[in-house]
């Protein structure tokens, strides 16, 4: 165990020193962008999720809501049989 948390530490000290590296060097400005830019298309999907899903969600809504109707209906139908 002791062995994979010394991997693990060693690969986090990789990373910092790498990410050290790219804060200072000649294309920080170029990486600050991308990481800006992917940044914003991820916390996108949050406006755009509504109108993809959308459709979907009244579909299933529009099944169960179809579902539940024709529950009561036999149960209706059930009840009266039953009061017969």
């Amino acid at each position: 165990m002791k062995d994979r948390a010394a991997d693990v530490a060693a690969y986090g000290a990789q990373l910092d020193a790498l990410r050290a590296w790219v804060m200072r060097g000649p294309d920080r400005a170029t990486w600050s962008e991308r990481r800006t830019k992917h940044f914003l298309g991820i916390t996108g999907f949050y406006k755009e999720a509504p109108a993809v899903f959308r459709p979907y969600i009244q579909a299933n809504q529009k099944i169960e809501n179809a579902s539940s109707s024709l529950l009561e209906l036999k149960r209706g139908e059930q009840q009266r049989r039953s009061a017969c």
